[in-house]
């Protein structure tokens, strides 16, 4: 009896809906399904249909969750599925983590014995990375970001920044750190302000893994922000559609209103020399004390 075949549209669809650890098993069946797997059309309908995955970090460990909002059942007890929690690979125990970093799906983390670490939480595999630095107890200033410097989508390869600022603490560099096509942005600052003893946010960072060079990238103009009393901005860095920088910006003046704006970059980040912004949003709270 021979099995009739399917039409290729019907069966990429039906490969599409199989989750991820199924999909890298099915890879080597037959090299259609292995060049199907590797299509950046392919990959894109698959993360559409997939659960939307989420990493949390508490209490020095990392944990995955996969949270399924395609399902026809409305109860809300099975949407949430626990599917990891990163491991060592000698013995099994968990392994403390200090910080953490993203690109395309991986996490790079740093351990609190300043070790390296790369975690794919869909599929549960890690590497420990071998540094070529000394080990040593500066963890608290050290920074990693993740990235690759090749464009080639169906082979990425991966690169590490790894740098230290012994004489200014780890506030001065920003908290949120972003990836935009293999390329690493951060918001930083090089003013000190000696009132409130903090470093104040000034611009934004980004590193190019092709070149291998960092590049200072502008915030947008807050000249209209130039009131009278003390002004304590409040940045928060994020990418949207996967080509455009956004920010949150909240501006807190004493004895006044609270001011909240959203920015968005005119172009796509990664094609430009520098950034300019436009106003997407506004707020302005009338109760705030």
């Amino acid at each position: 009896m021979v099995i009739p075949s399917l039409p290729w549209e019907l069966e990429s669809e039906i490969l599409s809906r199989v989750p991820p650890t199924s999909v890298k098993q099915l890879r080597f069946t037959c090299k259609r399904w292995n060049a199907l797997f590797k299509d950046y059309k392919f990959i894109k309908n698959h993360l559409c249909k997939a659960a939307t995955q989420m990493v949390l970090k508490k209490d020095k460990s990392v944990y995955s969750f996969s949270f399924d909002f395609h399902g026809i059942h409305n109860r809300y007890d099975q949407l949430i599925t626990f599917t990891g929690k990163l491991l060592s690979l000698k013995d099994s125990e968990d392994v403390e983590i200090y910080k953490t970093f993203h690109c395309e799906g991986l996490l790079l983390c740093t351990t609190k014995d300043n070790r390296l670490v790369v975690w794919n939480p869909c599929t549960g595999q890690t590497r420990w990375i071998q540094s070529r630095l000394p080990i040593n107890s500066y963890t608290e200033y050290q920074t990693c970001f993740l990235g690759y410097g090749n464009k080639n989508k169906s082979c990425y390869s991966f690169k590490i920044l790894r740098f230290t600022d012994y004489y200014h603490q780890t506030e001065r560099v920003g908290s949120d750190d972003e990836d935009l096509k293999g390329n690493s942005y951060w918001l930083d600052s090089d003013v000190f302000n000696p009132e409130s003893e903090h470093y104040l946010v000034n611009f934004i960072l980004r590193f190019d893994f092709t070149t291998e060079r960092f590049e200072r990238l502008s915030l947008p103009s807050q000249s209209d922000d130039s009131e009278a009393g003390e002004v304590i901005s409040h940045w928060v860095l994020s990418v949207v559609r996967e080509e455009k920088l956004a920010l949150l910006s909240q501006n807190f003046v004493y004895y006044s209103p609270l001011e909240m704006k959203i920015w968005m970059t005119n172009t796509k980040a990664d094609e430009v020399k520098d950034l300019s912004w436009s106003k997407f949003f506004f707020f302005l709270s009338q109760n705030f004390h």
